[in-house]
C-alpha cells in the first residue's frame, strides 16, 4: 500500500511539473515561447559564427579557390544575419528577437561586451556586403570562364 502511495504522490508531482511548464510557455515569460525563440537565435548565431571561424581558414589554404565551394554557406549566414539586421534596425528588440554581442557568445555564457550595438550592425552589415560582392563576382568569373571556352550559346 505504501508503495501505491509513494506512485501516486510521484506521478502527482510530475504532472505538476508538467503543468508549471505548460504554464510557463503559454505564460510567454523568459522560460516560454519567446524565450526559446531568443536562446534559439543565439545558438544559430554562435554556430553559425563558429561555421564562419572554420571557413576562413580552408579559404585561405586554398588561396580562395575553395571560395566557389564555401560561397553557398556564407550566403545562408549573410542572409539570416542581413534578416537579422533588419529585424533591428526596425526597432524589433523586445521579446523574441534582439541582435546584441552576447547572442553570439556560446549558450549559458554571461558576459557582456562594453561596445555599442551600432558597432555590431556595421560589422553585420560590412560581412553581408562583402559576400554579396564577392557572390556577385565569383559569379562574372564563372561567366568569363564559360564565355572563353564557348559553353555559353
Amino acid at each position: 500500500m505504501a508503495a501505491v502511495k509513494d506512485r501516486l504522490a510521484g506521478d502527482q508531482a510530475q504532472a505538476r511539473g508538467a503543468q508549471q511548464a505548460a504554464a510557463g510557455i503559454g505564460g510567454g515569460g523568459e522560460g516560454g515561447i519567446k524565450g526559446l525563440i531568443k536562446s534559439f537565435l543565439s545558438k544559430t548565431n554562435h554556430e553559425l559564427l563558429e561555421l564562419e571561424y572554420a571557413m576562413v581558414p580552408f579559404d585561405i589554404s586554398t588561396f580562395g579557390i575553395s571560395l566557389l565551394i564555401t560561397l553557398p554557406a556564407r550566403l545562408f549566414i549573410a542572409g539570416f544575419l542581413g534578416w537579422q539586421l533588419k529585424k533591428a534596425l526596425e526597432g524589433e528588440t523586445e521579446g523574441t528577437f534582439q541582435l546584441t554581442w552576447e547572442s553570439f557568445m556560446p549558450p549559458g555564457t554571461e558576459m557582456s561586451v562594453p561596445l555599442p550595438e551600432m558597432v555590431l550592425y556595421v560589422a553585420v552589415f560590412t560581412y553581408v556586403m562583402t559576400v554579396f560582392f564577392a557572390a556577385v563576382a565569383a559569379i562574372c568569373l564563372i561567366g568569363l570562364f564559360a564565355e572563353s571556352l564557348d559553353i555559353i550559346v
